[in-house]
């Protein structure tokens, strides 16, 4: 054992140095872990939080879808003409034919309206499983439009069948199915 120092060759500056805390400053890995703790959860529960059933990401979308189809159905009503475009349906010239085309576009407008409108109540009453499943039926709808432009018209099925992926991605979403 060493020998211990007196007291009296110690000076009070000395007798600091041994009492003082440590220095305020970290190691590197120390910052680094910190770092990695404070920059959240891992992208594997980020993606668990946005595609789960209650995830407030997967509501807006619903609002927004719904409200797009609000809008088409207000597009209808309002111009016929351009209703029927997305159809690819040729506007009549006689006035009778107009009147026919017109009364469809409307059915085809209010169609929309109300299944925007079921979008949006049933995502705002938060009643998760029939929203899902309206979610899922406006899908279908989509399909079976575009189904019928294709078969009948010949063209203008993408019109349809490019929005019914979501729609369906949604409605699979809010059944808790990709919930883990």
């Amino acid at each position: 054992m060493p020998p211990k120092k007196s007291d009296s060759t110690a000076s009070p500056a000395n007798s600091e140095k041994r009492t003082r805390t440590p220095s305020r400053r970290r190691s590197s890995t120390g910052l680094k872990a910190k770092a990695k703790k404070a920059a959240g959860p891992s992208r594997v529960k980020a993606l668990r939080t946005v595609f789960s059933s209650k995830s407030k990401y997967v509501h807006f979308a619903g609002y927004a879808v719904g409200v797009l189809f609000i809008a088409f159905g207000l597009l209808d009503f309002i111009n016929p003409k351009l209703g029927a475009s997305f159809f690819e349906i040729d506007y009549p010239i006689l006035p009778k034919q107009q009147i026919a085309v017109d009364a469809l576009v409307y059915v085809v407008g209010a169609r929309d309206l109300f299944i925007g409108a079921s979008l949006i109540l049933a995502l705002y009453f938060a009643n998760r499983q029939t929203t899902a499943y309206l979610f899922l039926l406006a899908s279908s709808q989509a399909i079976l439009d575009g189904a019928i432009c294709f078969f009948k018209v010949g063209k203008g099925h993408l019109n349809h069948w490019s929005y019914a992926p979501l729609v369906a991605f949604i409605g699979a979403i809010l059944t808790g199915s990709l919930d883990i």
